[in-house]
């Protein structure tokens, strides 16, 4: 998703306003106000906006404010003093914009009133990367979205028969060549610190940039809190061997 103007890097948010446009126009459109920190001013404009089951409020206020280092922006949206949404992006190693949720918390993308998403992405005249993931609905369609596409995800009922699955699908045998050399295994589930550690891991093995993991492991702690977030760890003796995180989002792991 691009927004209505196109920027890179440290260049400041600022409200689009298109010139020779009348003022009464002018006055009409968000107003945007950006922020290196959190403040007691975003503080009550979140208190006013709707909170989601999906990420309270105390989970976007950490996700918007961990920060190890100087590429986090925070902006508030605001239409006749009233808020419309609070922006948070990180700046990932590429350049890009990215919300601060994006592929990191299910069904959410960045606090707002009903409707306007989209609407106040676009104000804050930055180029962002959108990840609707997990949403009931695809997004509204938008001038300000220059490129949308989306990939199917398929799961299995908890009840269903996977033993038949698996060999309907010719791994069977493999399986259980696996679960045999696995037999001496031990499962964790939900360890302390577990959570953490296979997130970054996770973030070790597949080079994910450091500022992003941060983030993942603030979430998935706070979702293990929750009772949102299943941390699994596999050990072979004093040896931890693997590991995953299974979130939980509407009854679906």
């Amino acid at each position: 998703m691009q927004a209505q103007s196109e920027a890179i890097g440290t260049r400041p948010i600022q409200p689009v306003v298109e010139e020779n446009q009348p003022a009464r126009a002018q006055r009409s459109r968000p107003h945007v106000t950006s922020f290196r920190q959190w403040n007691s001013q975003l503080d009550d404009a979140l208190s006013r906006l709707p909170e989601s089951d999906a990420c309270p409020h105390e989970l976007f206020r950490i996700l918007a404010t961990n920060s190890i280092d100087n590429r986090k922006l925070i902006a508030l949206v605001r239409e006749r003093d009233a808020p419309v949404a609070i922006v948070a992006l990180r700046r990932t190693p590429d350049g890009c914009w990215v919300p601060v949720t994006r592929y990191i918390v299910p069904g959410f993308v960045l606090p707002s009133q009903p409707g306007r998403l989209l609407d106040a992405v676009a104000s804050v005249g930055v180029t962002v990367e959108l990840g609707f993931w997990r949403l009931e609905k695809e997004p509204q369609s938008h001038g300000a979205v220059r490129a949308l596409w989306s990939e199917p995800t398929f799961g299995m009922d908890a009840t269903d028969d996977f033993e038949a699955y698996w060999r309907k699908t010719g791994r069977w045998d493999a399986i259980r060549k696996s679960r045999r050399k696995c037999s001496g295994f031990s499962v964790g589930i939900n360890q302390p610190g577990a959570a953490r550690l296979i997130v970054k891991e996770w973030g070790k093995t597949w080079g994910i940039d450091g500022a992003e993991i941060a983030d993942r492991v603030a979430a998935a702690e706070y979702m293990e809190a929750t009772g949102r977030l299943v941390s699994i760890l596999l050990s072979d003796g004093d040896r931890r061997v693997g590991g995953v995180t299974c979130l939980i989002h509407e009854n679906d792991l």
